[in-house]
């Protein structure tokens, strides 16, 4: 099966905060496209509509409110500090990389992601056994750790995670426990 990419658009005039939130979700999520603007023109100039998902700054977001309410859940605001934007989901941009990443997690657990097609190729699904060991790295373990709690080589342990890194196409620990959590296989809390 096919994997379709997402589209994911950034609205934000910091240019830096951008960049790094792209890199961000294109550690944590498989096949996606994640276009940045910065400012409202160049955005509404593209096709809003076929966003998935528009991570906005708060100020573009409170500037331009009756649009963006428009487009629903489709619409994150990145937020410097919690509970300031009313009727839409945020992300406090405030916190470490790690705070970021729950935040996001918990979106996209919601019921956020509206790509449930988003599926492995068979050649590309993970064994059991892989599957046991991304949950261990979600979870915070080490290779170490990993091998002493499934009762394997370190060794092993290792070419199941180059295997898991290769067939899900990204090395980053985040991405890796994304992709666990939206796909059932450790729960947010346990992170």
């Amino acid at each position: 099966m096919n994997r379709q990419t997402l589209e994911i658009a950034i609205l934000d005039n910091d240019t830096l905060a951008a960049i790094g939130l792209r890199s961000i979700l294109a550690d944590a999520v498989p096949d996606v496209a994640v276009r940045i603007f910065t400012s409202f023109a160049q955005y509404v100039d593209d096709t809003p509509e076929m966003f998935v998902h528009t991570f906005v700054s708060e100020r573009i977001y409170l500037e331009y409110v009756d649009f963006f309410v428009r487009l629903g859940h489709r619409v994150i605001v990145l937020a410097s500090g919690e509970g300031r934007v009313v009727n839409a989901m945020s992300v406090d941009v405030s916190q470490n990389e790690k705070g970021i990443i729950c935040s996001l997690l918990n979106i996209l657990e919601q019921g956020h992601h509206s790509n449930p097609n988003a599926t492995l190729r068979s050649e590309d699904e993970l064994s059991p056994r892989e599957i046991e060991v991304l949950a261990l790295i979600a979870r915070g373990f080490m290779n170490k750790e990993i091998a002493e709690t499934l009762n394997i080589g370190l060794t092993t342990v290792i070419s199941h995670r180059k295997n898991i890194q290769d067939k899900l196409h990204t090395k980053s620990v985040s991405g890796l426990t994304i992709y666990a959590v939206l796909n059932g296989y450790v729960d947010l809390r346990d992170i």
